[in-house]
């Protein structure tokens, strides 16, 4: 299958949109926290229960009948379910609440110490080092984090250490 010259712009521009909300979502929450003390949590359930009537919403007028049908069957509406307890809401309440505790920016680099831990994870369970590009990412990515949280002075952090959990449990 070949993908055409407009499907790829749409990608392209979905891409450049996607992270555009993406980052200002960061922005705007740590707007809502400091200025109109809305919670981490209650703001993570509008956000889902928002998402999910839009999708709710797109799919029902691309695709017409059928938008609910993954209820019918009970394996598929549990792994539904399971994906939203325990992938969604986690994922995105640990980052709403380290830019609470911190900042957005901070939270966002913080976040992407993930797949850190993914390539750490790997190498212990196939019990082989890391690639030498794997190791020197890693160690860049923690002494940049460390600079980050204690803004050079490295005897004290810089930020509550609430957001930096916060923010690393978000990767």
């Amino acid at each position: 299958m070949s993908i055409t010259t407009s499907s790829r712009g749409r990608g392209f521009a979905s891409v450049i949109i996607g992270t555009m909300f993406w980052g200002l979502s960061g922005a705007v929450a740590q707007f809502l926290f400091a200025n109109l003390h809305v919670q981490p949590l209650w703001l993570v359930g509008v956000r889902l229960l928002g998402a999910g009537l839009l999708l709710l919403g797109y799919t029902a007028v691309r695709r017409g009948t059928g938008v609910f049908s993954i209820w019918r069957n009970r394996h598929d509406a549990f792994l539904l379910v399971v994906f939203a307890i325990c992938g969604m809401m986690p994922s995105q309440l640990t980052y709403f609440l380290a830019v609470s505790y911190g900042n957005a920016a901070t939270a966002t680099v913080l976040q992407f110490l993930g797949p850190l831990f993914i390539i750490i994870y790997l190498a212990l369970a196939s019990r082989q080092w890391p690639r030498r590009v794997d190791v020197v990412s890693i160690v860049v990515a923690l002494v940049g984090t460390y600079l980050l949280v204690t803004q050079g002075r490295l005897t004290s952090l810089a930020l509550a250490p609430a957001a930096v959990l916060w923010g690393v449990l978000a990767g």
